[in-house]
């Protein structure tokens, strides 16, 4: 029994593609015997049902290298979580700049401008959901200013 390497790496890699008689029609258009191509499509045939398929591996958590799979209720969660939290840091740079004790505008505001890119570029990182909640909550009111000026001809 003559099992060609080569054939056999041909065969596994197109099986799903194309017809076994198909592929055995250009192995002999390639020049390979008739005697490799049919041991080949044996030995393949066997091989095939004696591996098992392993199934997809589930998210198991670690989020190196690996998608996680979020349901839509979970996506519309997350957004509503980058939504709601950046009108949280909206109201607390208000409440700094205007109600802050007497040099904390200075140290303050920048920590929070900082911590707040910080935390959209960790949202987009790690869930996407919250960071597009996040620049969905900042985009509207400068939609909303613009068609404003649109509407009432200074635009």
């Amino acid at each position: 029994m003559a099992i060609n390497k080569v054939i056999l790496d041909y065969l596994q890699k197109n099986a799903r593609k194309f017809p076994k008689s198909a592929i055995a029609e250009g192995l002999r258009k390639a020049g390979y015997p008739e005697e490799d191509i049919r041991d080949s499509i044996t030995a393949n045939g066997k091989s095939q049902t004696a591996t098992p398929v392993m199934p997809p591996q589930a998210w198991t958590g670690d989020m190196r290298g690996k998608k996680k799979t979020q349901s839509y209720g979970a996506k519309i969660g997350d957004f509503f979580i980058g939504f709601c939290g950046a009108a949280f840091l909206c109201w607390l740079y208000f409440y700094v700049s205007l109600f802050g004790a007497r040099g904390i505008n200075l140290i303050g505001l920048p920590v929070l401008t900082i911590g707040s890119l910080a935390l959209l570029v960790l949202a987009f990182v790690y869930r996407k959901y919250i960071a597009i909640g996040m620049l969905t909550f900042l985009t509207i009111p400068l939609l909303l200013f613009g068609a404003c000026l649109f509407a009432f001809g200074n635009l």
